[in-house]
C-alpha cells in the first residue's frame, strides 16, 4: 500500500490475486493487508520457488481466465 490508500484498497471491488511477497520491495505485510481488506480477492500462498512455478502459473493463468471481461482479450506472455 505505497501508491493508494487503505481505503481505495477496500472500496476496490476488481478482482485482484495477491502472491504476497518476502523481500524488501514487496514486504509480506503489505500483501497480507491487502489479503485482508480487499473485498474481492484471492491469495496464493505458497507461490515462491521452482517447486510451485507449474502451480503459481496455472493460478495466474486461470485467474486472468475468469477475470477477463467478455471481448477483452489478454496476450499471452
Amino acid at each position: 500500500m505505497f501508491s493508494v490508500t487503505r481505503d481505495f484498497v477496500r472500496g476496490c471491488h476488481i478482482p485482484m490475486l495477491v502472491q504476497p511477497g518476502d523481500d524488501p520491495p514487496h514486504p509480506a505485510y503489505v500483501g497480507e493487508e491487502v489479503a485482508k481488506i480487499a473485498p474481492n480477492i484471492e491469495v496464493m500462498r505458497p507461490w515462491k520457488g521452482p517447486e510451485y512455478l507449474p502451480a503459481a502459473i496455472t493460478r495466474v493463468t486461470d485467474f486472468l481466465d475468469r477475470n477477463t471481461p467478455p471481448g477483452h482479450t489478454r496476450r499471452a506472455a
